[in-house]
């Protein structure tokens, strides 16, 4: 009888902790992103403004996300960058961080952004994307913008 109730407390011991400290963890996960950075014309009209490629990848440590990327062939030079959070992949979001942009048609972005756990879980689902705004981009819809995706399983 003894053995029973030893074994019942131990399972549910072991349960109640997994509970608590999931294998894991929406925050404790590592994982590698990559999105391809495209014009975003959200009309006809200011689609000949919007020029330019690019590539990024993206790092999730934990909770920190390390952005490091590349772009070319824009028609005006880089004003700023952002990482921002979209309810499904290819909608306009709301700013989840600034990020560093060569202020160039041709350059470079990177930034490293801590993210809740909101933030994380989008990003697993395909939410998160980075924009890349110039004068030529009809604020505030950005000039490329890259969704990251996944990484496959």
């Amino acid at each position: 009888m003894s053995f029973d109730r030893t074994m019942a407390w131990r399972v549910t011991t072991a349960l109640a902790f997994c509970a608590l400290v999931p294998a894991e963890s929406a925050m404790g996960a590592s994982a590698h992103y990559v999105a391809d950075l495209d014009p975003a014309p959200m009309t006809l009209a200011t689609r000949p403004d919007l020029t330019g490629e690019g590539s990024i990848t993206a790092d999730l440590d934990g909770s920190i996300l390390q952005v490091r990327g590349n772009f070319a062939g824009l028609s005006s030079p880089a004003l700023d960058a952002r990482l921002q959070a979209a309810s499904a992949a290819g909608l306009p979001g709301s700013v989840v961080a600034d990020l560093d942009v060569t202020k160039a048609a041709n350059g470079t972005i990177s930034g490293s952004v801590k993210l809740t756990r909101a933030q994380a879980e989008s990003l697993r689902k395909g939410g998160l994307y980075v924009q890349i705004d110039t004068a030529k981009s009809h604020p505030p819809y950005g000039t490329l913008w890259g969704f990251f995706l996944p990484p496959e399983q």
